[in-house]
């Protein structure tokens, strides 16, 4: 798998993400300062609510931003048998029952889902549970979770 490739489909996702947040960011800022949404009494909270509303529309923007910036600086080096997992690693992992799937570890843009051929891979964090087991761990590596309440063991084996 070529993890430029990839990358360059994360950015266009996150982008495309961020652009969106930035028009509700703007919607929601128009909104509280809307004149539909002027206090009323004491006990009105249209404009308290417009506001927060706004404000996290904006914290949004400022982390897709961020998301982004680091996307840049992602390593894309190959990782070997030898090489310690950590941001960067393409990782295919297979459960007890033979079942495979393929995890990014990337800086920050959690929970996208990419696709080569007919390849899922979704991104995760080294702050995830998933994230965390995998950070120094090397091919052939097992791990256990709990996910849903089940504990599952996994195999990794494959690191690109």
């Amino acid at each position: 798998m070529d993890k430029k490739k990839l990358l360059e489909q994360l950015i266009d996702v996150v982008t495309r993400d961020l652009e969106k947040a930035r028009q509700a960011a703007m919607a929601s800022a128009a909104g509280a300062t809307h004149e539909e949404n002027k206090a009323e009494g004491n006990k009105d909270m249209r404009s308290t609510e417009a506001a927060y509303l706004a404000r996290g529309q904006t914290i949004r923007v400022e982390e897709l931003e961020d998301t982004l910036s680091r996307l840049r600086f992602l390593p894309t080096r190959p990782f070997t048998q030898d090489t310690p997992i950590s941001a960067g690693a393409l990782v295919r992992l297979e459960n007890e029952n033979g079942d495979d799937r393929w995890y990014w570890l990337v800086t920050g843009a959690a929970g996208y889902e990419l696709h080569h051929s007919s390849t899922v891979i979704t991104t995760i964090t080294p702050q995830s549970p998933l994230g965390k087991e995998l950070v120094e761990r090397h091919l052939d590596d097992e791990i256990d979770l709990v996910l849903a309440g089940r504990r599952q063991q996994f195999e990794i084996v494959e690191l690109i």
